[in-house]
């Protein structure tokens, strides 16, 4: 059988490109330069808001691409808000191994993101009022970025937190040693809609006494 002939470089080939001309034509992948949003929680957008920004991250994250990918090696060099990556992978195009090397910008701007934007601004949707004896213990062992202020009363604390969802659950994870009384109180209209707040009281459970 009489073979082709490769319409790039005219070796002798099955049919159409020769593998060597095939595999330079076709890309393993695509990928641009990328502008990042970055805050000082780590939280990052690239399209949109997400936790935990990591060079490695975002650009395998935007590596675009149906072909197999086997090995990523990501080097990366910074100087000031700017990211210089060099990426190299190796992988299948058609069953066909390839190795390729791109390089990119990754161009990053220090902004607060929308949550810490809030908290900056003593933004918050419920109070949770504690007044227990083991206030102290509580309110030090509290691990939640959606904290925005916690002030010392003579009686106990108050916590703000930026969410309901947040507050909920803290009282949730402490309620069953409490009396917890819910409570609602207007903060604003907007656009004629009534916006409120949620207060949780956090007593001590006279009857487990």
């Amino acid at each position: 059988m009489r073979k082709a002939i490769c319409a790039k470089c005219g070796k002798e080939t099955e049919e159409g490109l020769c593998e060597e001309c095939f595999l330079k034509e076709e890309s393993l992948f695509s990928i641009e330069n990328i502008s990042a949003d970055v805050c000082v929680c780590k939280s990052y957008r690239v399209k949109k808001w997400k936790n935990g920004f990591d060079v490695d991250r975002v650009v395998k994250e935007n590596m675009k691409g149906s072909n197999e990918i086997d090995n990523i090696e990501i080097m990366k060099k910074e100087v000031g808000n700017k990211v210089f990556v060099e990426i190299a992978a190796e992988g299948k195009i058609n069953g066909k191994v390839k190795k390729e090397k791109k390089k990119i910008l990754i161009k990053i701007r220090k902004i607060l993101c929308p949550e810490c934007s809030r908290k900056r601004g003593g933004y918050y949707q419920a109070v949770v009022q504690m007044r227990v004896k083991n206030n102290d213990k509580i309110v030090k062992n509290i691990n939640s970025k959606d904290i925005v202020s916690i002030a010392h009363k003579k009686e106990g604390y108050d916590i703000k937190f930026m969410s309901k969802a947040e507050a909920e659950k803290f009282v949730k994870k402490i309620g069953k040693k409490y009396k917890i009384k819910k409570s609602f109180k207007l903060a604003a209209e907007k656009k004629g809609q009534k916006l409120y707040r949620n207060y949780y009281s956090v007593k001590e459970d006279v009857q487990e006494q």
